[in-house]
């Protein structure tokens, strides 16, 4: 078909693409894991915690803050390595 400019048609307006419906119940769906994965190594409450000294000796309170650990000891903040929390399954996570 040729417009008043002379053109063809297609030219001026190209043909609209029929885009397929989808409807909601054809959507794919995100399938999640239903129970989470938690690693029972680092995970747990904490009941304490601890300094780990150079030399080796870790000291630790119930309460309180790694200053706190420092201050109750008289312990120089030098000679901390590494401060962390003990578990209550046993294992310490440290910092």
């Amino acid at each position: 078909m040729i417009t008043i400019l002379g053109y063809n048609i297609s030219i001026v307006k190209p043909k609209r693409i029929n885009t397929p419906i989808i409807y909601r119940d054809e959507r794919p769906t995100i399938k999640y894991s239903t129970k989470p994965k938690t690693i029972e190594e680092h995970s747990g409450r904490v009941i304490a915690v601890v300094i780990k000294l150079k030399s080796g000796e870790m000291k630790s309170i119930n309460f309180g803050t790694h200053a706190d650990i420092i201050n109750t000891f008289g312990c120089d903040p030098e000679d901390v390595e590494a401060t962390g929390w003990k578990l209550e399954n046993g294992n310490y996570i440290w910092r």
